[in-house]
């Protein structure tokens, strides 16, 4: 009797393994196309220059300026030695007009979107916060949720990385903490 109970205990447990395994799998391959698809989008947004600062910005458009006028440049001398072998004012004119294959295509915008143009922060005096309606705020006399060890309501600033732990209370931090989220340092 021992031995059937344990074929059964045994199969019961590699089954439920297998279909743990294949449905991690599956979900797994879920997480990692979405990751995918979110780093295509990246590589496209840094193709555009999202992430660039003003100053990589800047310097991208000096770089385009340069190398334009450096095209435009070699144009004109290349025309105006031509146009005074022939002595020719139509030469002149004829070779400055470029081919449609040597028009630069689209024009530069005049103000490039990026990451760093986005307000944020509580003290931005560009970005709009709203306060929190008092009816969704959690009781805070009651301990029923997850804010009960941060009575004060104070959870710092993330964005300009102000703690809002005391220099003393951050070494013990997740003892004072029902969720631990570590420092963003």
């Amino acid at each position: 009797m021992i031995p059937h109970q344990f074929v059964a205990l045994t199969s019961f447990f590699l089954t439920t393994r297998a279909i743990t395994t294949y449905y991690g799998n599956v979900y797994q391959g879920i997480v990692d196309l979405g990751n995918m698809l979110m780093l295509g989008t990246a590589d496209d947004l840094n193709e555009q220059g999202f992430w660039n600062s003003n100053l990589e910005d800047r310097k991208e458009r000096e770089k385009y300026f340069e190398k334009e006028q450096d095209r435009l440049n070699k144009l004109w001398e290349r025309a105006l030695e031509k146009a005074t072998v022939s002595e020719s004012f139509e030469d002149l004119c004829s070779l400055v007009v470029p081919k449609s294959y040597e028009v630069p295509t689209g024009v530069v915008p005049p103000v490039s979107w990026r990451f760093n143009m986005i307000q944020y922060g509580k003290d931005n005096e560009d970005s709009h916060t709203f306060d929190t309606p008092s009816h969704e705020q959690p009781l805070r006399s009651l301990a029923l949720n997850f804010t009960y060890n941060n009575l004060s309501g104070d959870w710092g600033d993330y964005i300009n990385r102000q703690d809002n732990k005391g220099p003393l209370m951050r070494p013990a931090r997740q003892m004072f903490t029902d969720i631990f989220i570590p420092g963003t340092k």
